[in-house]
């Protein structure tokens, strides 16, 4: 196995160059021969066609074949885009590579935000597609979008609600509806739609029981209790913020407007909120006192 394979230079200026490390982190990742290995296995064997390179939190580079389950810290990654062997002369354009965040989801939400959205939206890439084609890319650009709003809401313990398509058209609609005339209907159906996918999420955290623990067969200790109220009534004081934004409220006018069979809906899910998030705290208040005797 060669010390000095060429191949690993572009390996090497890159990683460098995106972890931001100085000459000698590389030199000593490459002193380790199981490193070295690693390295000569991904690019001399087909099989092999991902390797990701990190660093912890004093600098020292790792390196693996697979993408690892948890990051504490940036990396980057080199993929095959077929199996093979990767040449010298060709690894630029045989290997796809870019940087890994700790956090996977962040990314993502922000390529999806920055990149996916906009290029997809944008009216000028869709002169050559049917109306039809036009309009269900569009559908699922939002659909994606929302999905990953609401998936990096949930890992954080919180229940985010997605806009509908045209939230920032409500006011207009109401000005337009003020006047007499008739609004955008297809405006009207998207906030419909929206109230039923809110009230899934919303009655799911009602649903919600302490208790669950225990019919589920496990022995929770005392504060597993305590920790459950405190994440409910923060989870329940965010939909309340939510559902008490300008934007939401003139949604709400709208349905009421149009005498739309969601508005008591809509308001029957407040009411519910609201009274979920004052049993919550109110719990939460009178266990505290308590948390210090559990974790004595």
């Amino acid at each position: 196995m060669e010390v000095n394979d060429p191949r690993f230079d572009f390996l090497q200026d890159y990683t460098l160059k995106t972890l931001k490390l100085k000459l000698d982190k590389w030199s000593k990742f490459l002193s380790a021969e199981e490193n070295r290995l690693l390295l000569q296995e991904f690019l001399d064997k087909a099989e092999n066609v991902n390797l990701v390179i990190y660093a912890n939190s004093a600098g020292v580079l790792s390196a693996a074949l697979e993408f690892p389950t948890t990051l504490k810290n940036k990396a980057v990654y080199f993929v095959k885009k077929e199996k093979g062997t990767v040449t010298k002369d060709a690894i630029k354009t045989i290997l796809t590579y870019g940087d890994l965040s700790y956090a996977p989801l962040d990314q993502l939400s922000a390529l999806v935000d920055d990149v996916v959205v906009p290029l997809l939206s944008n009216f000028r890439n869709h002169d050559a597609w049917p109306t039809v084609v036009s309009q269900d890319v569009l559908r699922h650009v939002h659909n994606l979008k929302n999905s990953v709003y609401v998936v990096a809401g949930q890992v954080k313990g919180k229940t985010l609600l997605p806009l509908p398509v045209g939230t920032e058209r409500v006011e207009q609609a109401i000005d337009v509806d003020e006047k007499g005339e008739p609004f955008d209907r297809a405006l009207l159906h998207s906030v419909e739609s929206v109230i039923i996918d809110w009230s899934h999420q919303i009655r799911d955290v009602l649903r919600r029981d302490s208790a669950h623990p225990l019919l589920a067969g496990q022995n929770p200790l005392p504060y597993v209790e305590l920790d459950f109220w405190k994440a409910k009534a923060t989870n329940l004081q965010c939909i309340y913020e939510q559902l008490r934004e300008p934007k939401v409220r003139k949604m709400a006018e709208l349905l009421q407007r149009a005498n739309s069979s969601y508005f008591p809906s809509f308001k029957a899910i407040f009411k519910d909120v609201v009274a979920a998030l004052t049993e919550s705290q109110d719990i939460t208040l009178h266990l505290k006192p308590m948390r210090r005797h559990f974790e004595d």
